[in-house]
């Protein structure tokens, strides 16, 4: 993969970051998977390798796919929705290496999309599963499971492990499964996942007056709903999930033009975020920035660099990085710097770069 350089996320986001997130969303929209493909499998690794090994005292979110989320917090490694990535499955091992390091796996509710059996065969004898009260037996049919399985019922508030737990109802619509919002502390952090919640709830005034630092929210079902729930909820930092969800169809894949709206009419705590990226939330301490987010920033996804959100305007007259994406284009074809030069278009889902007059097949 090639670095290009530091572009964090700002408000609003670098020219860019935010020109790669829109090239992403067409890459996507246009079945052009290939390079994403590979960019995600990159992302993902490097993630599993940030988790295992970060020693920090500040607490970090990585977003991994669909509703799935990862927060290291006080040496604790909490899972959140952690489903099988559509694009690019984990290997065993990887899968081995992710369910050995968990601590607490939180699942919403027992639908495909928002658990992964694996993980939960690999979680270790201390560690715990935390899923709605009606769902516990659904984990009978985990083979070789160690772990502890905690059912929660809607309004109930418990100690697990290092965290302490509130379950609120969750709506998944008529007929649809049982369904838990949890709203998880650990060490003074706040986090909220909302899973598949399709509708404005009372308790979520309540949610709002407790300083939320991270929401994970699902915008997938309606827009207005998702607007007002972030408003109403008032978190530090809203990390849109469902991002490109292929278990559903197509038209319902509400990408980055979507995330971008939404911050445009909910505010800057609205943070489009990358599989496999990470924020960081700074201790009490900490004066000078409010989020970090280790990511992508140049076109289509095969680059990645390094960033920070300053609480700060930037300073006026303060020049951003130079670009490099002069550095890109090279005399010797690679098949991702097409995707990455900006010299590309894509046609019946094939990538067409003028700068090298190559087609690029999709699945390459």
């Amino acid at each position: 993969m090639t670095q290009l350089g530091r572009f964090g996320p700002s408000y609003p986001d670098s020219p860019d970051r935010h020109d790669a997130l829109l090239q992403i969303d067409s890459l996507f929209l246009n079945d052009s998977l290939g390079p994403l493909r590979a960019l995600v499998k990159e992302m993902i690794s490097t993630a599993l390798s940030d988790i295992v090994g970060y020693q920090g005292s500040a607490p970090r979110v990585w977003y991994f796919w669909n509703m799935g989320y990862i927060v290291k917090a006080k040496g604790q490694v909490l899972g959140f929705d952690l489903a099988e990535l559509q694009l690019a499955p984990l290997n065993a091992e990887q899968k081995k290496l992710l369910g050995q390091n968990l601590d607490v796996l939180f699942v919403s509710h027992v639908d495909n999309p928002h658990i992964d059996r694996d993980l939960v065969s690999y979680m270790r004898a201390e560690s715990f599963v935390v899923c709605p009260a009606e769902d516990v037996s659904f984990f009978d049919t985990v083979l070789d499971r160690k772990c502890a399985i905690v059912g929660m019922k809607a309004g109930e508030k418990r100690q697990v492990g290092s965290t302490s737990v509130e379950a609120y109802p969750g709506d998944h619509g008529a007929g649809g499964p049982n369904m838990r919002c949890y709203l998880v502390s650990i060490g003074g952090t706040k986090l909220m996942q909302t899973g598949d919640q399709r509708t404005v709830a009372e308790w979520m005034k309540e949610v709002g007056r407790k300083s939320l630092d991270v929401l994970m929210i699902n915008p997938l079902w309606e827009y207005n709903w998702t607007v007002e729930a972030v408003r109403t909820m008032k978190p530090s930092c809203a990390l849109p999930g469902t991002m490109y969800d292929m278990s559903h169809e197509k038209e319902t894949w509400h990408g980055y033009p979507y995330a971008f709206r939404l911050r445009e009419d909910v505010g800057p705590n609205v943070f489009p975020i990358f599989f496999g990226e990470r924020i960081s939330i700074p201790t009490s301490s900490s004066d000078s920035l409010s989020f970090v987010l280790i990511g992508l920033v140049a076109a289509a996804g095969v680059a990645v660099a390094y960033g920070a959100v300053a609480r700060r305007r930037r300073t006026p007259g303060a020049k951003l990085p130079k670009p490099a994406a002069d550095l890109m284009c090279q005399k010797r074809y690679v098949p991702e710097l097409c995707v990455t030069c900006r010299h590309y278009v894509v046609k019946g889902g094939k990538i067409h770069c003028s700068k090298h007059n190559i087609a690029l097949d999709s699945e390459t």
